[in-house]
């Protein structure tokens, strides 16, 4: 019975021993069989972060993206560095514990959180390339750009420092990017923030009287005790003050040869220069009126800049712009300061004769000096047509000769007889606009030999408006 009795309890030990020892490896492998479903998890929810930073990285400065990821228990640290995105896990087991992290295509700045739950993390690219990622403190502006001169200061009162974690930040301290060369003051920056809650600040901007005339462009740096950062970038650039703008007017596309006085039809040919107060040429934004008589603007060239301080264009005079007298052509340079000139000028009626050239280039004598043929004419004028009424043909020696005929481009506008310097109501000779006649069809026809003593031939030409016009001596 002895034997019997100790043998039973012998088997229950045993039994209870084997249940024990089953249940112990059950639990140990049940846990460790969670634990690494959990790091996997947390291993795709930093591929997930990964994934989404290269997106926008490729995408390109303002893109961003919206990922929702869900954390285990168990995370120790968050890691946003470098190109770098993930945890550090804790975990008892093999193969369970360590490191989940994956490299980003670009640099990377943030706040990942690191208690259980599931979260929707905004992953956006900014001006400076670096994808910043979840929600940390945030700088506005992220990017603060001004034009200044030397010597000058800035004083900006309006940035606005967040705190947009689920910590409570304190030890909150700035750097300034040396590139700015000490041109940035920082003043009234909190201490520390309370979760969700903001500070203001100010940041001041002194431009050295010696500054070299560049951009300049550096980082704000705003860092804590916990770990997290945030960049706001400055730009400053520092450039010439322009001091004077002169506008000049041409009558060439050479801009060689100053003028003041056109007519309708005429290119009017402008040039603006811009210089500092020194008297340097230097660029500057402009624009350019041009006004009637009556004030009215007829054209306008926005949004121009001068070029090594010029900036060179043209416009014509159209035949039916109007009025007559005193035109203007208005420039507005900016750069920094505002600077306004004008140049005035004169726009009368077109004359015939103003618009008439005569050449002897291609005249010559035949017939034994009795005719004189071939010369040219041209009607100059972009806008009306030329009449001739009268002509007076003039010659030295022979005064007994006559003129007896008069062509002008083939059409015979005088048939008669009349001396040397008579005016001679010839048929109305219309000449088109823009339009040369230069051919045997112009001819003047004497009633003898007048090249044979020297004689020097001038024509004078009246027109419909009453103006007169006189050719050089021919030959």
């Amino acid at each position: 019975m002895k034997f019997r009795a100790q043998s039973s309890v012998e088997y229950l030990f045993i039994v209870a021993f084997v249940i024990f020892v089953v249940g112990f490896l059950f639990s140990v492998s049940n846990d460790i069989a969670q634990k690494k479903i959990q790091f996997e998890s947390l291993s795709s929810s930093a591929l997930s972060l990964t994934q989404a930073a290269n997106e926008v990285y490729a995408l390109g400065p303002g893109s961003q993206k919206l990922v929702r990821i869900s954390l285990p228990s168990g995370i120790q640290k968050s890691i946003v560095s470098g190109k770098e995105i993930g945890w550090t896990y804790s975990v008892y087991g093999a193969g369970t514990g360590g490191t989940a992290t994956y490299l980003a295509d670009g640099n990377v700045q943030g706040y990942l959180p690191m208690t259980a739950g599931i979260y929707d993390v905004l992953i956006q690219l900014d001006n400076s390339g670096t994808v910043k990622i979840g929600q940390g403190l945030s700088i506005q502006p992220e990017l603060f750009a001004r034009e200044m001169t030397q010597g000058s200061v800035y004083v900006k009162t309006d940035y606005n420092l967040a705190n947009l974690s689920d910590l409570t930040v304190n030890g909150i301290t700035p750097s300034i990017d040396s590139s700015l060369n000490g041109m940035i003051g920082i003043s009234n920056l909190p201490s520390s923030l309370n979760s969700g809650t903001s500070g203001i600040f100010t940041v001041t901007i002194t431009v050295p009287s010696n500054a070299a005339t560049k951009m300049y462009e550096g980082a704000i740096i705003i860092k804590s005790n916990q770990g997290l950062e945030t960049i706001a970038w400055i730009q400053i650039n520092v450039g010439q003050e322009l001091g004077d703008v002169n506008v000049l007017t041409y009558g060439d596309s050479g801009y060689t040869g100053p003028a003041n006085s056109f007519v309708f039809g005429d290119t009017v040919f402008f040039e603006v220069r811009t210089a500092d107060e020194n008297g340097s040429l230097m660029n500057a934004d402009l624009n350019t009126f041009l006004k009637n008589p009556a004030g009215s603007t007829v054209n306008q060239e926005l949004e121009k800049t001068t070029a090594d301080g010029f900036y060179q264009s043209s416009f014509v005079l159209s035949c039916n712009s109007g009025n007559q007298g005193n035109w203007n052509i208005q420039a507005t340079g900016k750069k920094i300061n505002t600077v306004t000139d004008q140049n005035v000028f004169a726009v009368n009626g077109s004359n015939a004769n103003g618009n008439f050239v005569h050449s002897w280039s291609t005249a010559q004598y035949t017939e034994g000096g009795e005719i004189i043929r071939n010369w040219g004419m041209e009607n100059a004028s972009n806008c009306a047509t030329t009449t001739i009424t009268h002509m007076k043909v003039s010659w030295t020696n022979d005064p007994s000769n006559r003129i007896e005929k008069i062509r002008l481009n083939g059409q015979q506008v005088f048939s008669g007889s009349a001396s040397t310097g008579t005016w001679i109501n010839i048929t109305d000779f219309n000449i088109p606009k823009q339009t040369v006649y230069q051919s045997n069809g112009n001819r003047l026809e004497f009633d003898g030999d007048i090249d044979d003593v020297g004689e020097v031939v001038t024509l004078d030409y009246n027109f419909s408006d009453g103006t007169i016009y006189t050719s050089s001596g021919f030959p």
